[in-house]
């Protein structure tokens, strides 16, 4: 077998930039209904604007056209307005040949090259540039340091059949697994520390999670008991490490909160796991 190669950590923009082109399409395709619908009676002439004031020009031989006072501000924007529509018009189809063209030229993804082998060929290539479905297997398959189990009173098993500590756990689990988000159930994470004479320190997120859109791990940290105050202590002094470490609620990490008053009832995480869903 081939070496495995570190191109087969990028991520192939093709599919992403056909879906923005496409959504371009339908943008530019709308806003021309807009407009044309938006036309009315034309005013014959044009607006010239000299020195801050305007005048209207409706021969093509006269250059200085008659001048427009104060009185007449709401003529000046209906020619204004009129010759802004004419010009966005012809941008707008402008920018939608160039949108067919982009469509046109847009080469295949990279790794439709791989699948046009064959089979028996396929399986004695590492790819260089691995496709969504090989860098999630690999992913899940890579062994990792998991959190000890501990003594908990109560244990929960997720949909993917898994022990987790809580209740709220469970809920965030089953949801990842529903909307195939790959998951790590309290993986081991090293957060630098700024003292070069201190080792890294060891923590384990509730959660890790592959983001496929740009194959890069997000944290996540169910903290469920803020109304405990050592807890949100602890969870405070947490915080801090990963941002000393670059990695910020948002950038990198997820929150959630709950507490006895305000227990975890998994409203919205649809909506919040979204960004990290094909």
């Amino acid at each position: 077998m081939a070496q495995k190669s570190s191109l087969s950590t990028l991520v192939d923009c093709t599919p992403q930039l056909k879906d923005g082109l496409l959504q371009q399409k339908t943008f530019l395709t709308r806003l021309e209904k807009i407009l044309k619908r938006s036309r009315q009676t034309p005013i014959p002439g044009h607006l010239r604007i000299s020195n801050g004031r305007y005048y209207y020009v409706q021969e093509i031989s006269d250059t200085n056209g008659q001048y427009l006072n104060k009185s007449q501000l709401n003529f000046a924007s209906k020619l204004a307005q009129q010759e802004y529509r004419r010009g966005f018009l012809k941008k707008v189809q402008k920018d939608q040949k160039n949108v067919n063209k982009m469509l046109e030229l847009l080469p295949a993804s990279v790794d439709e090259y791989y699948h046009s082998l064959c089979p028996a060929r396929q399986r004695l290539i590492t790819p260089y540039v691995l496709t969504d479905e090989q860098f999630r297997d690999n992913w899940l398959s890579e062994p990792f340091s998991q959190k000890e189990a501990g003594n908990a009173s109560q244990e929960y098993v997720t949909e993917r059949g898994e022990h987790v500590r809580s209740k709220s756990e469970k809920i965030i689990a089953d949801k990842l697994f529903l909307l195939g988000i790959p998951y790590r159930y309290e993986a081991a994470l090293y957060l630098k520390n700024n003292d070069p004479y201190q080792s890294d320190t060891k923590i384990h997120p509730d959660f890790t999670i592959l983001d496929m859109n740009t194959r890069t791990e997000i944290y996540w940290e169910h903290l469920g008991m803020m109304d405990d105050p050592s807890y949100a202590a602890n969870a405070a002094e947490r915080l801090c490490k990963y941002q000393e470490s670059g990695i910020y609620p948002g950038e990198g990490l997820i929150l959630t909160f709950e507490t006895s008053h305000h227990p975890f009832s998994g409203r919205g995480l649809e909506a919040l796991l979204k960004p990290f869903t094909k």
